[in-house]
């Protein structure tokens, strides 16, 4: 499945090298563009209907995964968009921080990625 945070990587590794490029959140909405080839990307639409979110200028990405037979094991990706680069950085639960259920799971990788973006951006 792809996701907000996986489309805009793949837009930098295609365009990082071909020329500048800008990023943005306006409207609920994530964009990049590349000035070099006049690519640009938009996905998702309004991300209030996108499983990604978007938090204090970064994008969200809650990626809890099952774990120890029924358990689930919060992780995180966050984007953090900069000066027309875009930093992905996974922010994983203590090993054993684990929850019954992915609800639980993707409750808590939500509040530790934006602590996360809270003491670093």
């Amino acid at each position: 499945m792809r996701t907000l945070v996986s489309d805009l990587d793949a837009f930098l590794q295609e365009h990082r090298r071909c020329g500048e490029l800008d990023t943005g959140v306006e409207n609920g909405r994530v964009w990049m563009t590349c000035d070099g080839c006049g690519a640009a990307l938009s996905p998702g639409g309004d991300m209030s209907n996108h499983p990604d979110v978007e938090y204090r200028g970064c994008t969200i990405e809650v990626q809890s995964y099952g774990s120890d037979g029924d358990r689930w094991r919060p992780k995180a990706v966050v984007a953090v968009y900069d000066r027309g680069a875009v930093r992905l950085n996974t922010v994983n639960a203590p090993i054993d921080r684990l929850f019954e259920t992915e609800t639980e799971a993707d409750a808590y990788s939500l509040a530790m990625a934006k602590k996360w973006i809270d003491d670093r951006v």
